[in-house]
């Protein structure tokens, strides 16, 4: 019976050309379970559906239609979910970005979408009103008025056409680099990214008993890869009231959730949190991501929860799972693996391509670093509106991602970090992790950064909660041993520097390049 329900399940995700055929299966299929919650608000599968389809009809009604550029600027809730979902119906061009976002990025992104309305976040700082004034469009705003135009509407159905090679709207890099880039993302291949994550990740087939997946990463960033998986399963979806390891544990404890997403700064929160306090003993999926995670943490974690863990490789340019280390690749006859094989993202699925290439284009072995490029039915098709751009990173349907890496013998796939993040110590060039890791194997060390500030290496190090009350100079002290210990001369830091904790972005990852500006401020000081 099983083996017949996952051929039906496939067949049936085969069916699946486009997200809102994925949304109207579930709007279809489980009117009554619960859809969503957030802010408070409990919303069935049938509510969900009402809401979404009433936002098409207000949109359709102000002139906003197929190919109608759309700029969000809301909080995650509700609206935030109902508007992604009114965009995949109408085929709306969606953009969707913090109200926290910085003016310079917003100015770059009008420039580009021109959108012809602007939705906006009254708790935000005002950022949708300026964007509204900019681009001359009007600004719809979240919470009352939202509500009140979907509501009065009539719940509508789109009967445009939609294909997998239709645009399903534009992201915008983070420009830490250089000006934002444009993402052109497709129909089609967000469908075919939620047909490999369901494939892949172990979501429940429809049909299946559902989960109740509390999302652990902001849908702004890869917390959107959730939402399709989950309404095509007829999960139930619950977005915290903040993405901060206690809140999400209160609502994993509160509504037993059987799943979770987090990043690996975000678990190892998680690790920190006294275990009286909470139980977490209802999940059975706990997915990490998004960067690389430390292997001395991955194994305390699974000490702590127990094989549910499992991670996988993607980017903005290429929808994951790129690669997965699935639960079972966790342990080796009931005990964790090598620290090698856990500090990797697992081996390449199937239908992806990975290589390693060498700086004159040679296929590099096994255990050599090189630049890493993925060939995936899920590779954008370019930045819109910059073909030279794109032809750098487009090469013959290889994507070339911008991180560095390596296999194992046995298959699975490590990166090294950016090539930008590189450390110069004397004539050699050090990756960060070679450092990182072994200072996450120090008891006392929450979150690492190897860094270069002028001429030196630092590595600045933040502590475990149960080591906060010792002196920095002693915790500074501690890890040096350790890594005289650990590291050849070769590896070692210059100079440690404790931080109460490192700077991370809004998605929860750890941020060098602060952690550069900072350190780099001491020296002026």
């Amino acid at each position: 019976m099983s083996k017949l329900r996952t051929w039906l399940a496939g067949a049936l995700l085969r069916k699946m050309k486009v997200p809102r055929d994925v949304q109207r299966f579930a709007f279809k299929n489980y009117p009554e379970r619960l859809a969503l919650s957030a802010g408070g608000l409990d919303l069935t599968y049938a509510e969900l559906e009402r809401r979404v389809h009433g936002l098409v009809g207000a949109w359709q009604e102000a002139g906003i239609r197929k190919g109608s550029r759309v700029l969000s600027l809301l909080y995650d809730g509700v609206d935030q979910v109902a508007v992604r979902l009114a965009a995949n119906e109408a085929g709306v061009w969606l953009t969707q970005l913090s109200p926290d976002v910085n003016e310079a990025f917003l100015s770059a992104v009008l420039e580009t979408l021109r959108p012809e309305l602007v939705l906006g976040d009254p708790l935000g700082p005002q950022a949708a009103s300026w964007a509204g004034e900019a681009a001359g469009v009007p600004v719809w705003w979240a919470g009352v008025e939202l509500d009140e135009r979907a509501a009065r509407a009539e719940p509508l159905r789109s009967s445009e056409p939609l294909g997998p090679a239709d645009p399903l709207g534009l992201g915008f890099t983070s420009g830490t680099t250089g000006p934002p880039k444009p993402i052109l993302a497709q129909q089609g291949k967000l469908v075919q990214g939620m047909r490999m994550v369901v494939a892949n990740v172990g979501v429940a087939k429809p049909g299946e008993r559902p989960d109740v997946f509390v999302l652990g990463i902001p849908l702004l960033g890869a917390g959107s890869g959730a939402v399709l998986p989950a309404l095509m399963a007829g999960s139930h979806l619950v977005l915290p009231d903040a993405y901060e390891a206690e809140t999400i544990a209160e609502q994993i404890d509160a509504r037993e959730a059987t799943r979770t997403f987090v990043t690996p700064s975000t678990l190892i929160d998680l690790l920190d949190l006294p275990e009286r306090r909470y139980r977490l003993t209802t999940l059975q999926s706990l997915i990490y991501g998004t960067e690389s995670t430390p292997a001395a943490k991955v194994r305390e974690a699974l000490d702590r929860f127990g094989p549910i863990l499992q991670q996988g490789y993607g980017s903005a340019e290429v929808y994951p799972p790129v690669t997965m280390l699935r639960p079972q690749d966790h342990v080796v006859r009931g005990r964790p693996t090598s620290d090698e094989v856990l500090a990797s993202v697992g081996r390449v699925v199937r239908g992806v391509r990975v290589r390693i290439l060498g700086p004159e284009g040679r296929a590099l072995p096994a255990g050599e670093v090189g630049r890493v490029d993925v060939k995936s039915p899920t590779v954008f098709t370019g930045y819109h509106g910059l073909p030279d751009r794109t032809a750098e990173v487009l090469r013959s349907g290889w994507l070339l991602v911008g991180d560095m890496g390596k296999f194992l013998p046995g298959g699975q796939l490590v990166i090294m970090g950016r090539e930008a993040d590189v450390v110069r110590a004397g004539e050699r060039a050090l990756y960060p992790r070679e450092v990182e890791e072994a200072a996450h194997r120090h008891p006392q060390v929450k979150e690492a950064a190897f860094v270069q500030v002028g001429d030196a290496t630092v590595l600045a190090a933040s502590p475990r909660r149960l080591f906060r009350e010792r002196s920095p100079r002693e915790f500074e002290q501690d890890l040096a041993v350790f890594l005289e210990r650990n590291l050849p001369a070769t590896h070692r830091p210059n100079r440690i520097r404790w931080f109460a904790e490192l700077p991370r972005s809004p998605l929860a990852k750890v941020l060098r390049r602060e952690v550069r500006a900072r350190l780099q401020q001491e020296e002026v000081l």
